[in-house]
């Protein structure tokens, strides 16, 4: 999932990215994110960690 601000995701060559993942029995600690699955269109409920698996990539 893209993470990055607009300003960012319009002008940068790199995009900042989170890995997402549908296992959120570790989604109550504070570094974690849990995505309700219906109000943003996934299959699942998904969980995603700030502290891990957060990287820059090259949008080529």
């Amino acid at each position: 999932m893209v993470i990055q601000n607009d300003i960012g995701n319009r002008f940068s060559p790199t995009a900042i990215v989170a890995a997402i993942t549908a296992q959120i029995q570790k989604a109550k600690l504070p570094t974690h994110v849990e995505i309700d699955a219906k109000r943003y269109g996934f299959e699942r409920d998904s969980a995603f960690s700030w502290s891990r698996f957060v990287q820059s990539i090259n949008k080529d």
